[in-house]
């Protein structure tokens, strides 16, 4: 049961992870977009 918890905390850190750097990528995106303009 405890494993089944820890691997359900390790795949949401790595969703969450993979959120932040989707975020981050739009965010740098964005800035490049003004920077052009």
């Amino acid at each position: 049961m405890d494993f089944l918890k820890s691997s359900n905390q390790i795949r949401s850190l790595n969703k969450n992870a993979r959120n932040t750097a989707q975020l981050k990528g739009g965010i740098e995106a964005s800035f490049e977009f003004i920077l052009i303009f």
